[in-house]
Formats: structure tokens, sequence, C-alpha cells
């Protein structure tokens, strides 16, 4: 039967997770400008590495795994450090965000205290660079108490095409003139991208903001809205890509032709529809309502449906499930649906 075949493969599955040990990979999001980075930080200082220590992590999330313990030689402290020397633990390179410290090489280093241990850390994630790839960090921090106080709110504007895979990368095109606005207590503040795509907001209260943009016509933008806050002499830098918007809307409604609020609808492309890997089907998730949404779809043609899956039965059968979109498509569509 259908039902057991899908048990036994998720049992399958949860049994070799289960046995495997755990793998890190490392993830990391960007810093951004040193003005941003700079705050966060516990400690900010230049330093020669004089000694690299291996040892077996006993800490929660890494125990067991190789790390390294890093003593620097401090030249000069921005941040969060009053000795001559300070310590320093990294990972041990590849997937754990390791930073490869070398012994004689001097650095710049942002680095993170532990909330359990204290001890710094420091990673590939951070802004930590040798000290000879630093100017850009070094100009604001030995200028940081001089100069025009408030905050700074940055970034860039630009488009993109999504793209199925294996399709060649293409950064995304900076876009002019787009209206970004970042709301705070003291009120409302307005700027337009330049033309290379860059927007910048200068003496801002210190505080909390909203910083949203208003999409041109024809495109849309997944987050338009970020939540940030910046310190006095600080930033924060946000980056919008908007994508063109082709899109797909409709209602499902069950067999009594009532909305059939809460399922998962696929849009798989036709070409691997019967494929056991989908690598670029699109899905959400119907609202109270029945109502779904899908944008910035790829040109191409599709199938439309519920759980359109090699390994499972189809729960429900939609008519009409073949959708063509092309590259300016916006198609509204009330779909019924039968149990089957």
């Amino acid at each position: 039967m259908r039902p057991n075949n899908i048990t036994y493969i998720f049992a399958a599955v949860v049994m070799v997770v289960s046995l495997t040990p755990t793998a890190k990979a490392c993830s990391c999001m960007d810093s951004g400008p040193p003005c941003q980075a700079y705050w966060p930080a516990s400690a900010v200082f230049t330093g020669q590495v004089i000694e690299v220590t291996t040892f077996i992590s006993d800490q929660e999330n890494f125990r067991g795994y190789p790390q390294k313990l890093i003593r620097f030689a401090v030249s000069q402290t921005f941040r969060g450090v009053s000795g001559m020397t300070v310590e320093a633990i990294t990972g041990n390179g590849g997937g754990d965000c390791g930073y490869p410290f070398k012994v004689g090489q001097s650095y710049l280093v942002y680095a993170y205290s532990d909330q359990k241990s204290g001890k710094l850390h420091a990673s590939i994630c951070s802004r930590t660079r040798l000290l000879s790839e630093a100017s850009e960090d070094l100009e604001y921090l030995q200028n940081l108490t001089r100069g025009q106080g408030g905050g700074t709110i940055l970034g860039a504007v630009g488009s993109s095409r999504r793209v199925k895979s294996g399709s060649p990368y293409q950064p995304p095109r900076p876009l002019p003139n787009v209206r970004v606005t970042a709301e705070g207590s003291r009120g409302s503040f307005d700027v337009l991208t330049d033309d290379k795509g860059e927007y910048r907001l200068a003496g801002l209260f210190p505080g909390a903001y909203k910083v949203r943009i208003t999409p041109p016509e024809g495109l849309w933008v997944m987050d338009g809205e970020r939540k940030m806050e910046i310190q006095d002499r600080g930033c924060a830098f946000a980056r919008f890509t908007l994508l063109p918007r082709t899109s797909l809307s409709g209602k499902v409604l069950d067999e009594n032709g009532e909305p059939a609020s809460k399922i998962m609808i696929d849009l798989v492309p036709s070409d691997q529809i019967g494929e056991r890997y989908q690598k670029d089907n699109l899905f959400v998730e119907a609202d109270d309502n029945g109502r779904f949404e899908f944008n910035a779809i790829p040109p191409g043609e599709y199938f439309l449906g519920i759980r359109l899956s090699r390994l499972a039965r189809s729960t429900f059968l939609i008519r009409e499930p073949f959708i063509r979109v092309h590259k300016t498509s916006r198609k509204p569509k009330q779909l019924r649906s039968a149990r089957g």
C-alpha cells in the first residue's frame, strides 16, 4: 500500500540521520562595513600572532571537535582588550568558520565573547582580516571619536532575475532612483538611490529604525522592510534585491466549493514533473481563505498542483494545472480541487 511505503521511507531516513555524526557547516551573514561591525564586537584590536595551539573542544556546540587557541601580541586596542597579550579561539578551518591565523602575521581582529565561558572567539564571519588589508577599518576606528555625530543607514538596491538550476550567475543590476525610507521614533527620512543603486542617510538619531523601499512598477521584493538599530557614529547596512513581478495567484476550493486553507501548493517545471529530485520546484501555502500567490517565477512551462512529487500520490487534483509563464506574466486563477 502506498501509505506504508511512505512510512518505511521516513523511518529509514530517521535512522540514517540518527546514526550519522553531526557535520559542522559554516554559514555567515555579511558583517557589513566597519561602522556596523564594530558595535556588536566584544573586542576589536590589532596584533601579531605569537602562538597557535590546537585542542579538542569541550564546549556544548563544538564538543569533540578540534579548535585553535590563538595568542596575540596586542599592538593597538579599540575595544575590549586591556593587556599586552590576548587569546582568542577559532575553528580548525573548513566548515567550522575558523579563521586561518598564521604565526608571525599581523591582523585586525573583531572578536566576540562566549556568553557562558567569557572567552573570545574569532571567525571568518567577522571583518577580521590581515592588517595590510584593513585600511578602511583603521580609518573608521582611528577617527571614531572625531567628526560629526549621529548614525548612518546605507546600502544598495539592485534587480536580478530568478533562474533555474545550472544557469550562469548574473549579479544584480544597480537600480537608480528607488525611494528608500527609514522610519524611527523621531520621524521618517527618505532618499533616492544614486546611479550606482546606492543610498545613504546620515546624521540620524541613534535608535531603532524600519527601513523599506518602494519597488518600481513591474518589480517585486520578498523582504521589503528591515528592522535595524544604529549607534551614535555607527551605521547599519541593508541591501535589497528586486525581482521581476512574474506572478501567479489564485484560490483553492475543496469539493464543496469551500476555501481549502493551509495547503502547500507546488509549481513544478513540466520537464521535471517525473524526476526524483525536482530542483526548481516552487511552493507556497494557501492562507485561511485558500488564496495563494507565487512571485518572481522564471519563464517556462509548469504544472500546478498539490504534492506534485514522484514519490507521493496527490491528495488533490486541480483542473487546468498546466501553466505557461512569460517574462511579464501575471496570471490570476481560481482553481477548484477534488479529493483524489
